[in-house]
């Protein structure tokens, strides 16, 4: 079932989008960063068809078509779910902090295992990230005013 488009802009090449989440307020924001043809991500939502479907009809709409880069802010169901159907089957590269990983993959669970979010046997992240580093998302990279995220942790 296809849910109403709630996207708007909220910067030069910056989109907000609210996705469906089945607690709380019933919406969580994430962000696409435009960047011509390819876009970045900034949280995915639930792992939902109907997350899925609003991404999806978001980059068409802004005319990407490539979702490039996935940069998760903490491992929450409402802002990871959706990781694994984007970066196997979107081809979307992961950026993920560093204290972020245990809880993706558990050391205690071994390769055996398969992260909720996750095919097993698939690396959790392409990009590990610490506190100190700054990524540019989406166009104007050489610009540092544009669209700097500073990663954080829910384990800081």
């Amino acid at each position: 079932m296809a849910i109403e488009l709630s996207l708007s802009e909220v910067a030069a090449g910056v989109f907000e989008l609210r996705l469906p989440i089945p607690f709380e307020d019933g919406l969580v924001n994430v962000f696409l960063f435009t960047d011509g043809a390819e876009a970045d991500l900034l949280d995915c939502g639930m792992n939902s068809e109907e997350s899925l479907d609003a991404i999806h009809r978001a980059l068409e709409q802004l005319g990407s078509r490539k979702l490039r880069r996935l940069m998760v802010t903490h491992i929450h169901p409402d802002h990871y779910g959706a990781a694994g159907e984007l970066t196997t089957v979107d081809g979307a590269q992961l950026y993920l902090h560093r204290l972020e990983v245990p809880m993706v993959n558990p050391p205690a669970a071994s390769n055996r295992v398969a992260v909720a979010a996750l095919p097993s046997g698939q690396r959790p992240f392409d990009q590990l990230l610490t506190s100190a580093v700054a990524i540019a998302l989406g166009a104007g990279s050489g610009n540092p005013r544009r669209s700097i995220f500073r990663t954080a942790s829910s384990q800081t």
